[in-house]
């Protein structure tokens, strides 16, 4: 623990022995150097009277110094229920910030230092973050929610099948679709469930209400871990129609997997049977684009699970006469790339025909253009070793130089996790144990040491021997890879390797060149499920908005959580920086950002994962 006992402006040490007596340290660092301080002691409420959770703001020297005052320190320790800043040289304090737990606050000015500063919350007022919001202007604003929906997830299953995954695959929606499906000029929302959950469309209505229509429809399918939809006139009758897909991971074949398609008559949707097409995929996109500049629109659906999918990462359809047909030339094989969480299509060199980048796990960005009625991959530079965790990638002219560039979000820098080139984290699958069936062993680099990612508990769940082999926790630790894998078991297996795990910004040189730019610390706290191009601030440049978070992963990682929401705002210059001052909230598992129109205000709608989605107002 430490205090001020003597009271001279430093902090002094109390320190608990075992077996022997306490110790009291005695800080000289003021004696010998002139360092000025300030301390605070609160009085609050008769239900708080020593203000705990009071947070300061100490402003000086155009920075700004916060603390909290909370007493508890480490594992039985704690401190006094009061503040201590050190000042350095700064003989001069702007002003100080008291913002108690109520959210009433009070600002100082003109406040002397090296001495002891009680402040009391009876002269506190008014409600410090409405107040700065309404003084900043803050670009989003948390708003109650336009209607009633709440995504139900079930508990994951990924590790009972496997306990050596890294995280699962069975909790990817829910997604979010916008479109004005009956024409009144009023756009209406449509959400997808997890399993057992059945999807549901909310039509907005002339007095603002969101009234919930054709859930018996759409229960048809509760079954199916819906986790993306479009909506898109298929048979060109000025109403929009609606395709859903399925994922999860729960289901390997059949009906809760088959891709849906619900043609709109006169703003009711009717289920249309495409049970001809055979289209079982595992998905885990679906998007329309003009591949081959024909004027039509195709529809392309990616999987993360090619090998459930018919040994295709990207499926597209063609509509002809109001109907579908597959396209075999414009898909994807697993082994062109092994499986799609997101794809964006883009002109990237502007010769007028597009091209689709596509993202993974475990996988390098990738291009392949669509010629003469068929895909090949197109060779980069600046891609080659960007083997990351991509969730997501957006494609736009950021820095307004006249060629699209790309963002992407990855796993994040704010956990045990790491890769590079040099030590990436790697994925090596093979019968360990040469009992027939294929086992996961994820590994990463402790120092320089390649070492298993798992525990000996956890590997020997899936390969038993391992406990025959090191009796003790001591003996295994010991043990080098090969001395637990035979080097030639490791050479036999499947490699997948990680090297970047920052969300990144790769800026378009010309001829497929990019230069890679990880986004600022702010981005890396978490993963990034989504991103949201917008121009925030009117500045003519296209600023984002990231969220993230995932909790069903690995129990030897913590989760990722520490993701609020943050926008980027673009600095016209090839870069991003993060927002100052935004006091908007988007906390949970987010997964999907889609723009709103309500009453002549838009609005983003921010799914969650086994929760409410997080409506944001923006700002004018």
């Amino acid at each position: 623990s430490y205090a001020d006992l003597d009271n001279d402006g430093d902090l002094d040490l109390v320190t608990n022995n075992v077996n022997e007596k306490a110790y009291i340290i005695e800080n000289r660092s003021n004696i010998a150097d002139s360092l000025n301080w300030l301390r605070i002691r609160f009085k609050g409420t008769r239900d708080n009277v020593n203000g705990i959770g009071t947070k300061v703001i100490l402003y000086r020297d155009g920075e700004k110094m916060i603390k909290e005052n909370f007493t508890t320190r480490g594992y039985l320790s704690a401190v006094a229920p009061e503040l201590h800043f050190g000042l350095g040289t700064a003989t001069f304090i702007d002003s100080l910030k008291i913002i108690w737990p109520d959210k009433t606050f009070e600002t100082l000015f003109g406040v002397e230092y090296n001495k002891l500063l009680e402040v009391n919350q009876e002269n506190a007022e008014g409600n410090y973050y409405t107040s700065l919001s309404e003084e900043n202007n803050s670009l989003l604003e948390n708003v109650n929610a336009l209607l009633d929906f709440t995504h139900k997830e079930n508990p994951t299953i990924d590790f009972n099948r496997n306990p050596l995954l890294a995280f699962a695959q069975s909790n990817e929606g829910p997604n979010v679709s916008v479109a004005d499906i009956n024409n009144d000029g009023l756009q209406d929302v449509f959400f997808s469930g997890g399993k057992g959950q059945a999807s549901q469309l909310f039509v907005q209505q002339q007095d603002g209400n969101f009234l919930k229509v054709q859930e018996e429809l759409f229960q048809e399918s509760a079954i199916n871990e819906d986790v993306s939809h479009l909506f898109l006139d298929i048979n060109n009758d000025d109403y929009i129609d609606l395709f859903v897909v399925s994922g999860g991971n729960e289901f390997k074949s059949g009906k809760p997997l088959e891709v849906r398609l619900y043609l709109n008559e006169n703003g009711i949707f009717r289920s249309a049977n495409l049970s001809e097409s055979n289209l079982v995929i595992h998905a885990s996109e679906i998007k329309s684009a003009d591949i081959n500049s024909d004027g039509s629109k195709e529809i392309l659906i990616a999987s993360n699970l090619p090998e459930i999918s018919n040994n295709r990462s990207l499926s597209t359809l063609i509509v002809a006469d109001g109907k579908l047909s597959s396209q075999n030339d414009f898909s994807l094989s697993k082994d062109q790339v092994n499986g799609i969480n997101d794809f964006v299509i883009a002109d990237l060199d502007q010769n007028g025909t597009n091209e689709i980048i596509c993202v993974g796990d475990w996988k390098p960005l990738s291009i392949f253009s669509f010629e003469n009625y068929g895909i090949s991959k197109i060779e980069t530079k600046g891609l080659n070793k960007t083997n990351g965790f991509w969730n997501v990638v957006k494609a736009a002219d950021f820095d307004k130089d006249g060629d699209i560039d790309l963002v992407v979000g990855n796993w994040g820098l704010n956990s045990r996790l790491r890769a590079t080139q040099e030590n990436p984290v790697r994925k090596y699958t093979y019968d360990f144990d040469n009992n027939g069936s294929e086992e996961t062993l994820i590994t990463h680099y402790y120092g320089n040491i390649e070492t298993p990612f798992a525990s000996k508990d956890e590997l020997a769940k899936q390969m038993p021997g391992i406990n025959k082999d090191f009796l003790s926790y001591g003996d295994f630790a010991k043990a080098s890879l090969t001395d637990i894998f035979s080097e030639e078991k490791l050479q036999k297996a499947r490699q997948d390797v990680v090297f970047e795990m920052a969300t990144s910004y790769f800026e378009n040189q010309g001829n497929f060149n990019f230069t890679q730019k990880s986004l600022p610390f702010s981005a890396q706290v978490s993963s990034v499920n989504d991103i949201y191009p917008y121009d925030f601030n009117n500045d003519g440049y296209l600023d984002l908005l990231l969220v993230g978070n995932n909790f069903e992963i690995s129990p030897q990682l913590s989760s990722l959580d520490g993701s609020q929401g943050v926008i980027l705002l673009n600095d016209k210059r090839g870069y991003f920086t993060e927002a100052p001052l935004q006091y908007f909230k988007v906390s949970g598992a987010a997964r999907k950002i889609e723009k709103l129109s309500y009453k002549d205000d838009d609005y983003l709608v921010i799914t969650r994962n086994n929760d409410q989605p997080v409506f944001l107002k923006i700002n004018k």
